[in-house]
């Protein structure tokens, strides 16, 4: 039994195990409802051996997925509101070996869109999937964005680098994908090379 705290209100919604024997987590930190992305490596028997947290001043920002990459680095998927389109947008954050971001992509429409999972794609992008209410057929519909490793979709996106306390992402507005399955939509997102 471990038990990890930095602020107040501290949650982990994602933990992976690692080659390693460790594991990567992820969730948010909060004090005062500011919502801070926390991301932390254990060793084999739960020890931290880093943790990050990823504050954007007045956005929220939880971590709902982690994992590793081929280049020894991690990307993190979070759910963040305060900046981009919609009241809940997917933030998809490529992080180095030492947890510095390399790049941070936004994704969504004006409703809500929120993430949960996140895998590395055979081509060197990234999978990301959950719900939307900003496109579909109705209230709350599969989300599916397939990125380059980049993170660059070629539809939905808000591109943002959020810096630490700062941010000034431009809105690209693009028409959604939809295909229908049986009585469920899903709404694709696809790089066409």
């Amino acid at each position: 039994f471990k038990q990890y705290n930095i602020e107040d209100n501290d949650a982990f919604y994602t933990v992976k195990p690692l080659d390693d024997g460790g594991f990567l987590a992820g969730g948010n930190a909060s004090t005062d409802e500011v919502y801070k992305g926390w991301l932390v490596k254990t060793d084999s028997n739960g020890n931290i051996v880093w943790n990050k947290t990823y504050d954007y001043g007045y956005a929220y920002a939880i971590f709902f997925d982690i994992i590793s990459t081929p280049d020894n680095g991690y990307a993190a998927l979070a759910e963040v509101t305060g900046f981009g389109a919609g009241f809940w947008d997917y933030m998809l954050l490529k992080l180095d070996n030492t947890r510095n971001t390399s790049w941070a992509m936004l994704y969504g429409g004006e409703g809500n869109d929120l993430p949960r999972s996140l895998v590395n794609a055979d081509d060197g992008g990234f999978v990301m999937t959950g719900t939307t209410n900003s496109f579909g057929a109705g209230q709350y519909d599969m989300y599916v964005i397939k990125t380059d490793s980049l993170g660059k979709s070629g539809c939905h996106e808000i591109s943002a680098l959020p810096q630490e306390g700062t941010l000034s992402p431009s809105v690209i507005n693009f028409m959604p994908q939809v295909t229908s399955l049986a009585s469920s939509t899903v709404a694709f997102t696809q790089v066409n090379n």
